[in-house]
Formats: C-alpha cells, sequence, structure tokens
C-alpha cells in the first residue's frame, strides 16, 4: 500500500511539472545612440512561448534556431515581432531595420533592430503587447536608456501602450 501511495504521489509530482509555465514574458532594452541619432533595439522573448505563439496564429514553425540561415524566414519572424513592438519619440514614429536574431542556450532568442535616424525627442510612447493576445498573463517590460539614464515600464493585456519622458541632455 505505501508503495503504491509513493508511486501515486511520484506521478502527480511529475505530471504537474510537465505542464506548460505560468509566467509568459518578452522583454526590450532601447538606448539612444546620440554619435547615429538612432535607437538600437534588443527584443528577448522565450523561444518556446514565441514559437507557441506563433503556431496557434497559423503559422508553420519549427525551433527558431533552424531559421539561423534562412533569410525569408527571418524576415518573416522579423515582421511579427515589429506588429508588436513601436516607439514614437514625439510626434515622430521610428522605422527599425531588422539587424539580425539569436537564439540562446537559456531558451531566449533576441531580435537585434536599428531605427532610422531620429531626433531625440523627450517625450516617448511605447507598444510592446508581443504574445499578450494569446497569454493573457503576459508581462512584456521595456527599459529605455539615453545616456546614463533609465526607464522601466511594463506592458500588460490590458495595458498595451505606455508614456513616458527622458532628458533631453546629450551626453
Amino acid at each position: 500500500m505505501k508503495l503504491i501511495t509513493l508511486l501515486s504521489c511520484l506521478f502527480l509530482l511529475a505530471t504537474h511539472n510537465l505542464q506548460a509555465h505560468e509566467y509568459h514574458f518578452a522583454f526590450a532594452e532601447a538606448e539612444y545612440n546620440w554619435q547615429t541619432n538612432t535607437i538600437q533595439v534588443t527584443i528577448s522573448v522565450s523561444s518556446h512561448d514565441f514559437e507557441h505563439t506563433l503556431s496557434e496564429q497559423g503559422m508553420t514553425v519549427n525551433h527558431l534556431e533552424s531559421y539561423s540561415n534562412d533569410k525569408m524566414m527571418q524576415l518573416s519572424l522579423s515582421d511579427e515581432v515589429l506588429k508588436h513592438f513601436k516607439i514614437d519619440m514625439g510626434n515622430d514614429h521610428c522605422l527599425f531595420a531588422f539587424q539580425g536574431f539569436e537564439v540562446l542556450n537559456t531558451g531566449m532568442t533576441n531580435f537585434y533592430y536599428e531605427s532610422q535616424p531620429i531626433e531625440f525627442q523627450a517625450e516617448i510612447k511605447a507598444f510592446f503587447d508581443i504574445m499578450i493576445d494569446h497569454n493573457h498573463e503576459q508581462q512584456n517590460k521595456l527599459t529605455f536608456i539615453n545616456d546614463k539614464e533609465k526607464v522601466t515600464v511594463a506592458f500588460l493585456f490590458n495595458q498595451k501602450q505606455q508614456e513616458f519622458k527622458l532628458e533631453t541632455k546629450k551626453p
């Protein structure tokens, strides 16, 4: 009887650990480059969550690392990321160019972007809802860096856009 109870407990523990994780997240770090007047951005997503979200949207997706030499698929993935990430400085909308992506051993994938030149303005609007519509518990965070100043804002299912101000001091 003790053996059956022990095996039942082990089975329940094993099946509980096989369930999907409860937390979903993505991070972005944006930095204004005063030498080039551009914004350089890294967007980090959970590889598994992003693949799952793309599959739910009807896209046939393998593991992201399998696209390391497939430029067309990289651009398709990049377009999907940029549908969900936007920055406006004042009244000017930032246009981002895809620089590449990297699948890390940590289970995260980094997407790299650089904006076209844009004049720095203190008032910033950011939109960052990647995967939020598919995972309502999703929480995304953006850290925006201007020289030594950092502002971090969070994005949730019911708050997909944030506005904030930075100092306009040139370093």
